[in-house]
């Protein structure tokens, strides 16, 4: 039968909602990241010869500085996939807000840590 008396199911409004909004502090959080870890890459300027380990502020660099980014626009895709899949959205984007917090997170850690080293 073409004509179906089953309503179709579209996801919530709130759901909806509620992923742009997660959407957008992802977007905020991956900007502060960035900006931090380029910050505190200056933090290098007061390790003395061979006091700082570069290599591992060169990961912590990319990790938090270039690494949100791609996760960003991959949780925009899946999220806009799964709204028009009629699936929840919302939980997309709350993954993709963990793993961009976490990323800069563990990023600036790595760069601070070795900052820390070369007073010590």
């Amino acid at each position: 039968m073409l004509n179906s008396s089953r309503p179709i199911y579209q996801t919530p409004a709130w759901d909806r909602a509620f992923s742009v909004v997660l959407l957008v502090i992802t977007f905020i959080v991956a900007m502060t990241g960035s900006f931090f870890a380029l910050v505190s890459i200056m933090g290098s300027a007061v390790c003395g010869p061979n006091e700082c380990d570069t290599n591992i502020m060169n990961v912590g660099l990319f990790i938090a500085g270039f690494l949100p980014w791609p996760v960003f626009l991959a949780a925009i895709a899946f999220t806009i996939t799964a709204i028009i899949r009629r699936r929840r959205g919302v939980w997309v984007s709350l993954a993709g807000l963990i793993f961009v917090l976490t990323t800069g997170a563990v990023g600036i850690g790595l760069i601070v840590s070795q900052t820390l080293n070369a007073h010590h």
